[in-house]
């Protein structure tokens, strides 16, 4: 908990979380074991990818089937 509190307190990024879970003696995992599980940032998105492509792939469809409405140009509202 501490750990978590650090960006909102000292509005600092950083904390040392991964330090804190690689010296806990209940988690059998050290700095580097931590490390390597956060590399690939991508990993943590879970189905964004799928979902995004699934509305390309609608809206493209509603764009072949209306392209005057894809077209369209609205004017300022404000």
């Amino acid at each position: 908990m501490a750990a978590a509190l650090i960006p909102r307190e000292e509005g600092r990024m950083e904390t040392d979380l991964l330090d804190r879970l690689a010296s806990d003696p209940a988690l059998p995992l050290d700095r580097d074991d931590l490390d390597g599980l956060l590399d690939d940032p991508s990993a943590f998105v879970g189905n964004a990818s799928a979902q995004v492509s699934a509305v390309v792939e609608r809206v493209a469809e509603v764009v072949v089937a209306r392209p005057q409405a894809a077209a369209y140009d609205p004017e300022r509202i404000l």
